[in-house]
């Protein structure tokens, strides 16, 4: 059975919210991931118009996997997205060598950084609490 989740404009299978908090926590996370590629595609054509294309290059690397963490329940995929594909951005970034670039992620990114961390913390949490009592699967509602 799919469920219209009307916030994002997305079908959902029921099963990927466990319950109405957990469902709050994915939707938050979701509108900053939401948020995180609506600034990116900004930054994207901000540095393809100034012919900034190794910059362009970085931040669609950063922003690709994005799209496949909206209403992922995954906590693991997120951890991934958090721990290692924010941190290569941000070396990549750093490598440029451009001041520009680093001032408008500080500007832009950092601040939905923010806001996510407190959420990411917990989603990480309770992935490892699932992995440790064994109940990372979900189960099938039927």
């Amino acid at each position: 059975m799919w469920k219209w989740h009307c916030e994002l404009g997305l079908l959902i299978f029921p099963h990927l919210f466990i319950d109405e908090w957990k469902g709050r926590l994915v939707n938050a996370l979701d509108q900053l991931y939401l948020r995180l590629l609506q600034v990116g595609f900004l930054t994207i054509r901000y540095a393809q118009r100034r012919d900034e294309l190794p910059w362009a290059r970085v931040e669609v690397q950063f922003l690709h996997n994005i799209p496949t963490l909206i209403g992922e329940p995954n906590g693991l995929r997120h951890r991934c997205f958090w721990d290692i594909e924010r941190a290569n951005y941000l070396d990549q970034l750093l490598q440029l060598g451009r001041p520009e670039a680093v001032e408008r992620m500080e500007k832009y990114y950092q601040p939905l950084f923010e806001e996510m961390q407190p959420l990411m913390c917990h989603l990480m949490e309770e992935a490892d609490r699932k992995k440790r009592t064994g109940t990372d699967q979900f189960e099938n509602p039927d």
